[in-house]
């Protein structure tokens, strides 16, 4: 009987120092005391197997591989614990395999919604030889494509916190931003459960665990609004407005630093609430928050208040690239403009000709994300609905998520891939987030 590890795990032990493969080669006169007994039984030899076929899935479904490696190499040490013991080795597995098989996978939008839910135009937008056709070209030779994305739930995930809300999976919450920490994506999202209160959020989509940062309270006036007001690779800084100070008896301004620097092979035992609040520090120095605010408030300026002419409509954008190329705007509810910088006279229509759609809130960054490069995402409150990208060096213009409800795009890149997290709003008792996976990647 020959055991051989996937081609995943030979090509990352090429310069691991540490294996955390299941899988080995039972024809090696190597084998220590655990490895030499699976060999030699089929059953563990069968659990073996799909720990195997589990891990690999888990590893090409997940935001957090570090987390999932980490976890791996653990797990490989004290399996080998066991020594001969066959009920060690069984359980062993066994729990392992339960834990592995928790990681979400990417479907397609098909497997993933209702029926119902997808919505494709089909409309004639074009010339008679592109009706009815997955790719149109608009006047202005942008292609149409609708080119679904590879998509999945991460909003099933518990709270885990030694003080936990009940009210606070069906809060209201909203995405504020993302770090890659250690080969893992962190979200952070803000949760207001009622009028006076906010949450902070982690979410990660391995374990499927999601930690309290902290709680805000107002006592009683109006939920404390959570901004983050600087982001570096590891590393950010947030604001609470309104916030009740217990010490004065009054509603101030807070500001804190969430600081992930250094921080290396972590594992999923760690993330708890003990472990984040470890992370975060309160930032009191009024030099510091004053350099913090001046240096926010410019660049919100900077993307504010730009105006230009959608075709010989004046219209309104707040949403200037990062390389400061380009601003994209709408008016009154026709067209997806793009225009050189600091030329409000130049503008190309990137979407649908001649008929109107719900696009006027481009104005506004729930409804639009810039991706990567000269690339930007969108959301349609109407028919076509659901999440487009526009890249503007290839002209074209792809609905990536065609489901009537998906909303407030949130662009991130893992390892060299593009995704968008996007607000779901099906269930109202429910908020629910789906990742859209870039499927040319």
């Amino acid at each position: 009987m020959i055991k051989l590890t996937v081609s995943f795990f030979s090509i990352l032990l090429s310069f691991q120092s540490v294996s955390y493969a299941a899988g080995f080669d039972c024809s090696l006169n190597t084998l220590n005391e655990t490895e030499a007994t699976i060999c030699g039984n089929s059953y563990l030899d069968g659990l073996d197997n799909m720990s195997n076929k589990l891990f690999t899935k888990a590893k090409n479904n997940t935001l957090s591989l570090g987390i999932l490696i980490n976890d791996q190499k653990a797990w490989v040490k004290n399996r080998n614990k066991c020594g001969s013991n066959y009920e060690c080795i069984k359980n062993i597995y066994l729990e392992r395999n339960v834990i592995l098989s928790r990681t979400s996978e990417f479907k397609s939008v098909s497997d993933e919604f209702n029926s119902d839910d997808i919505t494709y135009d089909e409309s004639n937008e074009s010339d008679e030889n592109n009706k009815n056709e997955d790719k149109k070209t608009n006047a202005n030779g942008y292609s149409l494509i609708y080119n679904q994305w590879l998509v999945k739930n991460i909003s099933e995930a518990p709270i885990k916190s030694d003080n936990f809300n009940k009210n606070i999976r069906t809060g209201d919450w909203e995405v504020l931003s993302h770090l890659n920490i250690d080969n893992n994506v962190f979200f952070f999202f803000k949760v207001n459960t009622n009028k006076s209160s906010s949450y902070l959020i982690l979410v990660s989509d391995y374990p499927g665990e999601s930690v309290i940062i902290s709680k805000y309270d107002s006592n009683g006036y109006q939920s404390p609004e959570i901004q983050v007001i600087k982001k570096g690779n590891d590393y950010l800084t947030y604001s609470v407005n309104n916030v009740y100070d217990d010490k004065t008896g009054r509603r101030t301004n807070k500001y804190y630093r969430v600081d992930f620097s250094n921080l290396k092979n972590i594992k999923s035992n760690d993330i708890d609430a003990s472990w984040i609040k470890s992370k975060v520090t309160e930032v009191v120095n009024a030099d510091e928050i004053a350099g913090l605010m001046s240096e926010y408030k410019n660049q919100a300026k900077k993307n504010n208040d730009w105006m230009g002419y959608c075709d010989e409509k004046l219209c309104r954008s707040n949403t200037a690239s990062a390389n400061k190329k380009w601003h994209v705007a709408s008016g009154d509810y026709e067209g997806v403009y793009i225009f050189p910088e600091d030329r409000p006279d130049i503008s190309t229509n990137v979407f649908f000709d001649k008929k109107k759609y719900e696009t006027v809130n481009f104005s506004y960054g729930d409804n639009f994300d810039w991706g990567n490069e000269n690339q930007f995402f969108f959301s349609i409150t109407g028919s076509p609905a659901g999440l487009w990208k526009t890249d503007i060096d290839k002209k074209t213009t792809e609905n990536i998520l065609s489901v009537s409800q998906a909303s407030k795009p949130y662009y991130f890149r893992f390892n060299d891939v593009d995704y968008v997290l996007s607000y779901f709003d099906e269930d109202f008792y429910f908020n629910n987030f789906f990742v859209s996976k870039d499927i040319e990647k």
